[in-house]
């Protein structure tokens, strides 16, 4: 890979070169990318230039690099990954194709490339999602290559890790699930426990130090089973980073 940093009418730039077959035709493509600089030092778009086909990136402190790679190596095609550090570090890595003569936008997986976002070949990205509900937090997730559209979809997983050590500031009466309304506990204040996972969208689990092991409803930041209370008034230990 070569990269040169020059100045071009005004504006710092990052340009980027590099040949590759992307295609599987046995012929190597001349891959050019151009990252510019709008404000300071942070680089805000990429223009990629793939054989005469051209495609624009618009992000927020893109990293200047380009990383070849095969997200499915049954497949004819490899990829191109750019990472950006987006606000507040909420990193983001977004895939393009070289495809029919055409650059293909195949959407962006949550994560730092090479350390969040990882390729095996196996036809799935690997990414860390940032989850929604209850505090600051994120959860390992997956993306797959939609055949019908060629854009990345995050697959669905009913549940998602948390695995967050809390200690209760009031009593909390949990439930055997989301489903199943009966009683399996009350957690008292002042009790350890450690918030296991969520669906991300209305239920939590949870087990406490002492055995109790259940589940609380959620939405947003407030905990339902607990009179609507604040999720910070009911847990100690709660991330509240942005």
């Amino acid at each position: 890979m070569t990269l040169v940093s020059w100045t071009w009418a005004g504006e710092p730039l990052v340009l980027v070169k590099e040949y590759a077959d992307l295609d599987g035709d046995d012929r190597q493509e001349q891959i050019q990318v151009a990252f510019y600089v709008a404000w300071g030092s942070s680089f805000d778009r990429a223009v990629i230039e793939i054989n005469t086909a051209t495609f624009v990136l618009h992000g927020e402190s893109l990293v200047p690099e380009i990383h070849l790679t095969d997200i499915d190596t049954s497949d004819p095609w490899q990829d191109i990954a750019i990472t950006q550090y987006g606000p507040s570090d909420d990193y983001v890595t977004y895939f393009l194709r070289f495809a029919a003569g055409s650059i293909v936008d195949l959407g962006a997986v949550p994560g730092f490339w090479g350390r969040d976002v990882v390729v095996d070949g196996s036809g799935r990205v690997s990414g860390r999602c940032r989850g929604s509900v209850l505090h600051t937090w994120s959860y390992p997730c997956e993306y797959v290559v939609a055949p019908s559209f060629a854009r990345l979809e995050k697959v669905h997983a009913r549940w998602r890790p948390m695995n967050t050590p809390v200690t209760l500031k009031v009593d909390l009466t949990v439930q055997m699930g989301p489903d199943d309304p009966r009683p399996a506990g009350v957690i008292h204040a002042g009790e350890p426990a450690k918030i296991v996972h969520s669906d991300d969208m209305a239920w939590c689990y949870i087990v406490s130090d002492g055995g109790i092991k259940g589940y609380f409803g959620i939405v947003d930041f407030s905990v339902v089973t607990a009179n609507g209370l604040r999720a910070f008034d009911v847990f100690d230990g709660l991330c509240a980073a942005d």
